[in-house]
């Protein structure tokens, strides 16, 4: 994905997302969109989010939010979270095995009305067993 969408000599960054980050449905389309595959993008973003980077389930929901009608701004927002992908692609999910006993925790969080569009707050919760995560998922409140 990194040699896909041109990032193999971007700069590292530490974090998928930004506080502050457009967050707001765009009224019009962006004409320099026109030649973006910010579909394409944020798929693929989606699929690893789903499978093994829950790290990056906020980032991927916020963006999935402006299929229809994106700017350049979340076309930016969708690149710093590949660019997130590439310094951290050492990071995963690891389970471990020869414990002589199950450990189970749970993790919830929401940002309270986070959605300036419907005014939705946003939940994600973790299950994990042995402190590897198994279910985890991000959506908005209804």
């Amino acid at each position: 994905m990194v040699k896909l969408f041109k990032q193999g000599k971007a700069n590292s960054v530490t974090n998928p997302f930004l506080e502050g980050q457009s967050r707001t449905k765009m009224e019009q389309e962006d004409p320099r969109m026109k030649n973006r595959p910010y579909r394409s993008l944020v798929g693929s973003l989606l699929y690893i989010s789903t499978g093994t980077r829950p790290d990056i389930a906020f980032s991927v929901c916020q963006l999935i939010r402006h299929l229809e009608k994106p700017s350049e701004e979340h076309w930016n927002v969708a690149i710093r979270v590949l660019r997130y992908l590439k310094t951290t692609a050492s990071n995963g999910i690891i389970y471990q095995e020869g414990k002589n006993w199950i450990q189970t925790s749970a993790y919830s969080d929401a940002d309270w009305a986070s959605n300036k569009d419907s005014r939705k707050s946003m939940s994600g919760t973790m299950d994990m067993i042995n402190e590897s995560p198994v279910i985890f998922k991000s959506k908005f409140q209804r």
